[in-house]
């Protein structure tokens, strides 16, 4: 009953933090792992994944506007 319980309050509040897009801070979780179980580290783990894909999807049609070359940086030229 108790696992079940922790289960299912460990779902809950991956759920929310996903779905408010809210980066946990290092000491946040830490005492999530006190409260939730799983390790301080799996939750650093599962925070850098999500704010990583977050980002990853969020710049998925950035194109930079500087490259660096041989030369130096440069400026590229986007067609479009």
């Amino acid at each position: 009953m108790v696992q079940a319980t922790l289960r299912k309050s460990n779902d809950l509040f991956f759920g929310v933090v996903l779905t408010l897009h809210i980066d946990l801070s290092t000491a946040l979780e830490v005492k999530v792992s006190k409260v939730l179980g799983r390790s301080a580290e799996s939750w650093m783990a599962m925070q850098a994944n999500h704010t990583l894909a977050r980002y990853q999807a969020e710049l998925e049609q950035w194109t930079p506007t500087k490259q660096v070359t041989a030369e130096g940086l440069v400026t590229v030229f986007v067609r479009g």
